[in-house]
């Protein structure tokens, strides 16, 4: 799949919660999966066709700062020739990792995304 057709898959930030809910991920127009705000600060990713909790923030500044920098890719990478799309994935992954997202916590989102941005699937 050349990167120019990967899906647009975008994370909107709610401007306040809706429950537990904090934010909704959007691919292609539609959405997929929700964003959790757990009682122990941590944010997870839940997708109704995985059983999977995905860990995606230790709290939900650092969660929104994450989905921060992927929202500015996904806006940027798709305009872009393929030499500067994968020169942007070094920057996104850069962005994470300052982040502190880009962790071996069990079932982390933050790496698995990456490295479907880095393979050109997202």
């Amino acid at each position: 799949m050349r990167r120019q057709e990967a899906p647009q898959t975008y994370i909107v930030l709610l401007p306040s919660p809706a429950g537990t809910v904090v934010a909704w991920e959007e691919a292609c127009g539609q959405r997929e999966g929700q964003f959790i705000a757990l009682s122990t600060g941590s944010v997870v990713y839940q997708n109704p066709a995985d059983t999977n909790d995905w860990w995606a923030g230790a709290s939900l500044q650092q969660f929104r700062e994450a989905a921060g920098a992927w929202n500015r890719y996904r806006n940027e990478v798709g305009d872009l020739p393929e030499p500067e799309q994968l020169a942007r994935v070094d920057q996104l992954r850069a962005e994470l990792a300052a982040i502190g997202v880009l962790t071996d916590e069990p079932n982390a989102l933050w790496p698995v995304l990456l490295e479907q941005a880095e393979q050109g699937m997202l």
